[in-house]
């Protein structure tokens, strides 16, 4: 089927996202003394309206009644009224390139239908653009070869799987606190052939990250946890962040002033790159051009509450430190 007929199709009957049930990891979580995951942080919806925080359990419980009507499914920082439109412009460019994404630092990477966070973004992601500023980052953690990579907030596994097939001496652990997520992980590491490598755990604590960052030659983080980053990087609580490279996604809506924080923590022992989130041109892919102009642009918006900012921090030399 062709790209514009896709969308015409959806146009005049939305496709509602099929997602599996919820299920619980069997596994024991990797998890010491200090609060699990899911209990030590919260999440933000709409924070820019209500200024009130929600527990990720509650999050859960709304997700589920949304996926049960086949709406989209909200994701902690985001606004809830993603539109359709959006939706099914990006499911039918997901659906035309097969689920593989054609460029960055991923590009080859498969991923099923299984989606943890609703389907708003699969069409950027399959093309490329999505998070794009992240590229040259990505490039240079994978540049270093590390043996280890800690994906903290993996979602559906797109970063986790998709640098454990760049970098095939690696193992990767991905951790997420939504079992449908770590189902997901599970379904995109076997579509790829990386699953005897791709770890997927429902909880983490700072301690069992030590833990697992002490036993690595050359450890790596990759975080995206909705506000947990002020929880996990903590050098006084995991002293082995001070030789791993660092790419984190901040979450001012969430906790304000996250970003100095983890400046002032990070300063004395990494190279620390502020990067902020920039514009997408949808003109120059080739694809796209069946697509209205809205459309196209709907395609490449992230939805995002507020402009995103990451930091990406490089270990600095002993004799520097």
């Amino acid at each position: 089927m062709r790209l514009v007929d896709a969308l015409q199709t959806r146009d005049r009957t939305p496709a509602k996202p099929t997602l599996p049930p919820e299920q619980h990891d069997s596994r024991q979580p990797v998890s010491t003394e200090a609060g699990q995951l899911r209990n030590d942080c919260t999440v933000a919806t709409q924070p820019e309206r209500t200024g009130r925080k929600l527990s990720t359990s509650v999050v859960r419980q709304v997700n589920r009644v949304l996926r049960s009507l086949g709406l989209q499914v909200l994701r902690a920082g985001a606004t809830s009224g993603i539109s359709q439109r959006r939706v099914a412009a990006s499911r039918a460019v997901f659906e035309s390139l097969g689920g593989e994404i054609q460029s960055g630092p991923l590009a080859g990477t498969r991923l099923t239908s299984k989606f943890a966070w609703g389907d708003a973004s699969v069409g950027a992601v399959v093309i490329g653009c999505y998070e794009e500023q992240l590229h040259q980052p990505l490039e240079e953690l994978i540049a270093g070869s590390p043996d280890l990579i800690v994906n903290i907030g993996s979602a559906e596994g797109t970063y986790a799987v998709g640098l454990a097939r760049r970098l095939p001496d690696a193992q990767v652990l991905a951790v997420d606190v939504e079992a449908v997520a770590l189902e997901a992980v599970r379904a995109n590491a076997a579509l790829n052939g990386v699953e005897a490598r791709v770890r997927a755990v429902l909880n983490l604590d700072p301690a069992g990250l030590e833990a697992i960052l002490r036993e690595s030659v050359r450890p790596a983080v990759f975080v995206d946890c909705e506000g947990c980053e002020k929880t996990f990087l903590d050098p006084l609580l995991v002293p082995s962040l001070q030789r791993a490279p660092v790419l984190v996604e901040l979450h001012e809506a969430i906790v304000p002033g996250i970003g100095s924080l983890l400046k002032e923590r990070l300063s004395g022992t990494h190279k620390i790159v502020e990067i902020t989130e920039s514009g997408r041109n949808p003109h120059q892919y080739e694809l796209l051009r069946p697509m209205s102009s809205i459309d196209k642009w709907l395609l490449v918006s992230e939805g995002r509450s507020e402009t995103m900012t990451w930091l990406w921090c490089t270990p600095l030399p002993v004799e520097q430190r």
